[in-house]
């Protein structure tokens, strides 16, 4: 018998520590709803302030040459290059000088995309700083040369983008 009463006690601890176990205290449950709620309210109220920029993006091609302002091509797909205006600015980074190292050159749009081969379209874009980088380092620019572009047709806030998808 001693055997039974002990099995007895095991179940009558094992119900009692079920039920604690059990039950969500009510103070987890206020707090924890508060404190979901809080942290949803500082992520809207950050993404107000944060603007995220639309970028298009396209391959470029530099050809130095004699002069003060430098131009470059630009190819960027066909499809979006319609919000593609003059004076919006253009972030280009060369095959040539990696981008961690030595950084991205600016510049501006001065042309309309106008139609190329295939189903892109063509600008021109004007460079600022006479080849010095993001990183303020001059880049010697001798030959033709590759990379990649990016064009910034718009920065709206963040929230903005969010809400956006539910229209």
């Amino acid at each position: 018998m001693p055997e039974r009463t002990l099995h007895a006690d095991f179940s009558l601890v094992s119900d009692e520590m079920n039920e604690v176990l059990g039950a969500t205290p009510p103070w987890i449950t206020r707090w924890g709803s508060l404190l979901l709620f809080g942290a949803v309210a500082l992520l809207l109220l950050v993404s107000v302030f944060i603007r995220y920029p639309d970028v298009i993006r396209g391959s470029v091609e530099i050809i130095p040459g004699q002069g003060q302002h430098y131009t470059a091509t630009v190819w960027v797909p066909a499809a979006g290059s319609g919000k593609i205006q003059a004076g919006q600015p253009v972030i280009i980074s060369l095959d040539s000088y990696p981008q961690a190292e030595f950084g991205s050159i600016s510049g501006k749009v001065v042309s309309r995309p106008l139609p190329a081969a295939g189903r892109q379209v063509k600008l021109l874009v004007q460079l600022d700083n006479n080849f010095v980088t993001s990183h303020h380092k001059k880049l010697d620019l001798y030959k033709q040369e590759q990379g990649r572009a990016e064009i910034i047709t718009s920065r709206e806030r963040l929230i903005r983008r969010i809400f956006s998808f539910f229209r």
